[in-house]
């Protein structure tokens, strides 16, 4: 689908979609738009024929103040992503790594070039609800533990 054609389509979907959180969705494009409570809004489009996503976030008065691509998988689910400021300069990477059943294990924030800025482990429970997120600097020390966890501060390897 021509970018010009599909943008126009994305563009009409997203206009059906005002309020919070709503959703259409043509063939193998999916639109989301959410409303937030300070008024800003957040567009979500995800392409599965490309594996791609782009989100662009705009404040009250509809500028854009931040955007991110996105390569996904065939659930729509992040791979790795690349945030924009509103000036469409690249601050942030990041990537997802997820286990055999698709459930988020831990992402990994990085700079503009790549360096890791920190680490989110993500635990959960036997529902499989999020049961806590550890936090790690870039050297593998342990900033946060998951609420309730009795780890301490220290140093964990990080496989790059």
């Amino acid at each position: 689908m021509a970018n010009s054609v599909k943008s126009a389509l994305c563009s009409l979907l997203l206009l059906f979609c005002l309020a919070g959180s709503l959703c259409a969705q043509e063939g193998g494009i999916k639109a989301t738009t959410t409303l937030h409570p300070d008024g800003t809004r957040t567009d979500l489009i995800k392409d599965f024929a490309t594996a791609t996503a782009e989100s662009k976030t705009f404040d009250a008065a509809g500028k854009v103040i931040q955007s991110m691509t996105f390569k996904i998988n065939e659930k729509g689910d992040f791979l790795e992503g690349t945030a924009f400021n509103s000036k469409g300069v690249a601050v942030f990477k990041y990537t997802y790594v997820r286990d055999d059943s698709g459930l988020l294990t831990e992402e990994r924030n990085m700079d503009a070039k790549g360096n890791l800025l920190r680490r989110l482990v993500y635990h959960y429970n036997t529902t499989g609800a999020i049961s806590g997120i550890d936090t790690y600097d870039a050297q593998g020390n342990l900033l946060q533990p998951a609420a309730g966890s009795k780890k301490s501060k220290r140093k964990r390897q990080i496989d790059n």
